[in-house]
């Protein structure tokens, strides 16, 4: 295969974003959890100076040698996927400090599957199948495109039977192709995990309102939204952030503080969320996966390459398709615990990326840490982990820790022990304090409180009302091992394929 593969970068056009503006104090905004360390930001005082070590930094932190970690593969793009339920910052990845308050959320600072449901059936219409047999709208499914017999797979009679099978994203024309999706956030079709994850959760609620036909659509977005934050706080916030610092955030918020009273009335978005401490799925990224029964390891590591996930969806191409081909379907067990296979785990959460992920398609484009220490130590003007760690009153990581490791001679190389960007900080403490198990005191606090602020805040969550209908669980809390069985347990009816969701190819 000579075509060359690329990650792309988090930052899409605005044109058709007509976005609604507001102050601070409104939904759709981005802030600071600490705005009196603005003052104080990471810097050398030289800008060129800032170019060298950002530069040299970030292409240390890029390595070929990467361990695994405990977390199940999949939890990487199921934090993609709350990622883009919670936050869509369109500005650019320039050099030039913004102003806080000129920056918009794009999506509303909150944990309300609007990526999935947009504004809703009235107002976008093209996202739902409106004349069903129940009371809800269920959401609209794309049909899968069978593949050439030549293709990978493409001789295999269970790929050839799924041609046609509702397993795509609902796509429209564009003057070209069927290519474009047609969703509430353009970013869940950005690589073919997370876009065949926000499938999922399409099936799941379509499941929902089979379920439950009575149910209205209000109440099957309620059911279907509180089983997906029940998986958030207690499935994947524990896993990444550590079990104890989402318990501390449930019991008491310190640091993210909204509502009457403080100085931000209504939920926000911190840059020290977004631009730093959320950003430590990067380290979680595996340069190559097994797939599925056609692309995997035993095919071979150019048929795994992870890469290869950012070519089969519609920003991608499809390499001259229209739609999803029924080879690439995934199979679940690969990526979550409890599907009936061992899953794959994701890299452990330290200062290390795998050195795939460049952005652009040739040997000398940037490195994706590069960029994000750019946007957040020049774009964004986060402070350091010093002095976000004096803030928060934790003891800060010596000079050893910050000098050990990956990039820990470009750490002593341009001093930074005492003055680190907080991105950098925040991954070398789950590595050095954590083992790379998850996140550490600072970054893995902020993570959980910030999440659990955005639930604690919405009086529609699971936090602060009841769930209509509870839904089978094997354990104490439902988990996305739960959500897969019971979207297939609903399989052959209504559009749910008959070959279910976890497996399709077999």
């Amino acid at each position: 295969m000579t075509q060359q593969h690329h990650a792309r970068s988090h930052g899409y056009s605005t044109d058709n974003a007509n976005p609604t503006r507001s102050n601070l104090q409104k939904p759709g905004r981005f802030g600071l959890l600490f705005p009196e360390l603005a003052a104080v930001p990471w810097t050398t005082g030289n800008p060129a100076q800032d170019d060298t070590v950002l530069r040299e930094l970030g292409a240390a932190m890029h390595v070929a040698d990467r361990k695994d970690g405990v977390i199940p593969a999949g939890f990487t793009y199921f934090g993609q996927f709350v990622d883009h339920d919670m936050t869509f910052d369109p500005t650019s990845l320039g050099e030039n400090a913004v102003d806080v308050d000129d920056l918009v959320n794009f999506r509303t600072p909150a944990l309300d599957l609007d990526s999935v449901y947009g504004s809703g059936p009235r107002d976008q219409p093209y996202l739902y199948q409106r004349n069903t047999t129940t009371a809800s709208a269920q959401m609209l499914v794309g049909p899968a495109q069978i593949v050439p017999p030549a293709a990978p797979g493409g001789g295999d009679a269970q790929v050839q039977a799924l041609d046609g099978q509702l397993y795509d994203l609902p796509r429209v024309a564009d003057g070209l192709s069927e290519k474009t999706a047609v969703l509430g956030d353009k970013r869940n079709d950005e690589n073919l995990i997370v876009a065949q994850l926000h499938r999922t959760m399409l099936h799941f609620h379509n499941a929902v309102s089979l379920k439950f036909p009575e149910l209205s659509f209000a109440d099957v977005r309620k059911v279907v939204t509180h089983h997906y934050q029940h998986i958030v706080l207690h499935e994947y916030l524990p896993a990444v952030a550590g079990a104890l610092n989402v318990a501390n955030a449930l019991q008491e918020l310190k640091y993210y503080l909204i509502g009457p009273g403080y100085l931000a009335s209504s939920p926000y978005m911190p840059l020290e969320f977004a631009g730093a401490a959320y950003r430590f799925g990067h380290s979680m990224v595996r340069p190559a996966y097994n797939f599925n029964k056609v692309f995997n390891f035993a095919a071979g590591l150019q048929f795994a390459d992870f890469r290869l996930a950012f070519t089969f969806t519609g920003d991608g191409g499809f390499l001259g398709g229209t739609r999803y081909p029924t080879n690439w379907l995934l199979d679940w067990r690969q990526m979550f615990d409890g599907l009936g296979a061992p899953a794959q785990r994701a890299f452990a959460i330290d200062a290390a990326l795998t050195d795939r992920l460049r952005i652009g398609p040739n040997d000398d484009s940037p490195f994706l840490a590069q960029l994000n220490l750019v946007r957040g130590a020049k774009h964004y003007k986060l402070p350091s982990g010093q002095a976000v760690a004096a803030r928060m009153g934790i003891a800060p990581l010596t000079a050893a820790q910050l000098e050990s490791g990956t990039a820990g001679d470009m750490v002593k190389k341009h001093h930074l022990a005492h003055q680190t960007p907080l991105w950098f900080y925040i991954l070398k403490e789950a590595e050095v304090l954590e083992g790379g198990k998850h996140l550490g005191p600072i970054g893995g606090t902020i993570v959980a409180e910030v999440i659990v602020g955005l639930i604690k805040d919405d009086p529609e969550s699971v936090l602060n009302g009841g769930t209509p209908r509870a839904l089978p669980k094997a354990g104490a809390h439902f988990t996305m091992t739960d959500l897969f069985k019971f979207v297939e347990s609903m399989k052959g009816q209504g559009n749910i394929p008959a070959a279910g969701v976890i497996n399709p190819l077999g």
